[in-house]
């Protein structure tokens, strides 16, 4: 068992972090590691929220309404609002999973706001809403901005807090630029 990154993901856990971003506010539920060893089963159930799924470590199966699959290191994958899944080892069971877990919802800016027009924003709300539950290539870092995220909760320098707080939409960017491609309904921003 990695004493540290449970360490730092506690430390993770304990921050409350809101971020504005482009006249909308992400609050985000749970910021954290996920190890699993030997036989283990997370029964079928859905969230309110956006969770993106990140494997740093291991594979393992998904199932969800729109099939089975597996997904492993240096990839991840999207459960958006409402979208039922399960998740269990890949084969036999054996060999550790280490997941890193952000669940976050986004909510909408009020008519009127300043920013609340803005295109990239809406961009990242389609992609986030369009993007199928399914494994995907962290082509763009997601997984090493949360080890950085990671990094910063296991030190706790001053500042660390602030720092983590920023790098959440950074890594909810990255993940939907990654996501994009899947999404052929998402506007294309130039």
């Amino acid at each position: 068992m990695d004493h540290a990154l449970i360490k730092a993901s506690h430390h993770l856990s304990e921050l409350d972090i809101r971020v504005p971003v482009s006249g909308h506010l992400v609050r985000v539920c749970w910021f954290r590691v996920m190890l699993k060893e030997g036989d283990w089963f997370i029964k079928r159930h859905a969230h309110t929220t956006y969770e993106f799924h990140f494997i740093a470590r291991g594979e393992c199966e998904v199932a969800c309404d729109g099939g089975t699959f597996r997904v492993g290191a240096g990839s991840f994958f999207l459960t958006g609002p409402d979208v039922h899944h399960s998740q269990r080892p890949a084969g036999a069971g054996t060999g550790e999973l280490v997941e890193y877990s952000l669940n976050c919802e986004i909510e909408a800016a009020p008519q009127g706001t300043p920013e609340s027009g803005n295109a990239e924003m809406t961009w990242l709300l389609s992609v986030l809403h369009h993007a199928p539950c399914a494994p995907h290539a962290d082509e763009h870092g997601a997984l090493a901005l949360f080890q950085s995220a990671l990094a910063e909760a296991d030190r706790r320098l001053p500042g660390f807090a602030l720092t983590v707080r920023n790098l959440v939409p950074m890594i909810i960017v990255a993940a939907a630029r990654s996501l994009a491609g899947s999404c052929p309904d998402a506007p294309v921003l130039e």
